[in-house]
């Protein structure tokens, strides 16, 4: 079952990647969004600049399972820090798409990956500067052997020569077996 909990740090310009993680995620029948809010809905609806991104907003969480808010925070910063320990601490493991560079406020992406570097949280970190570049960091739980084993077997290439030779060998024997019983080859 994939469960995903969401914050948004920064609505005004992190809200694209982490709205995309949730749709893309939402596409599993057995998906289910869990959201943790750094403050009580209306209060942070207004960080939301367009009425398209509040409407967005608005949807998502018609969506989500469930609706956590945080414990109120004196400074908005605190909250979203607050929010985003939080995620880490609930999480198997922490994506971030991040483009790597240092946040000038609390709460950020990056004091986020240190918190989950610290607590040996799992980390995929997605670097949004980047495209190709997508760093794995272990952590506690997971075998780093294994995740290098599947990528190394998702990045072999078939010889389409080869292969094409094993199906047609295959195919053979499976319709002589068939001719040999009398089962019709439309059945095969």
């Amino acid at each position: 079952m994939h469960t995903v909990s969401v914050y948004y740090p920064f609505p005004s310009c992190a809200e694209g990647a982490d709205r995309l993680v949730v749709r893309e995620v939402l596409k599993y029948p057995e998906a289910i969004l869990e959201v943790v809010l750094p403050l009580e809905k209306n209060d942070y609806l207004q960080d939301f600049e367009t009425a398209e991104s509040k409407a967005e907003f608005e949807n998502l969480i018609s969506l989500a399972r469930s609706v956590r808010v945080l414990p109120s925070k004196n400074i908005r910063t605190e909250a979203y820090e607050q929010v985003g320990r939080y995620v880490v601490d609930q999480c198997e493991v922490l994506i971030a798409l991040w483009n790597g560079k240092q946040a000038s406020d609390r709460g950020g992406t990056q004091e986020i990956v240190d918190y989950a570097r610290e607590t040996k949280c799992p980390l995929v970190w997605i670097n949004t500067e980047e495209q190709e570049k997508i760093t794995f960091e272990p952590g506690h739980g997971i075998i780093d052997r294994a995740f290098h084993d599947l990528d190394e077997y998702n990045s072999e290439r078939v010889n389409t020569t080869e292969f094409e030779k094993q199906l047609k060998k295959q195919c053979d024997f499976f319709i002589e077996k068939a001719e040999r019983t009398k089962l019709p080859l439309d059945r095969l």
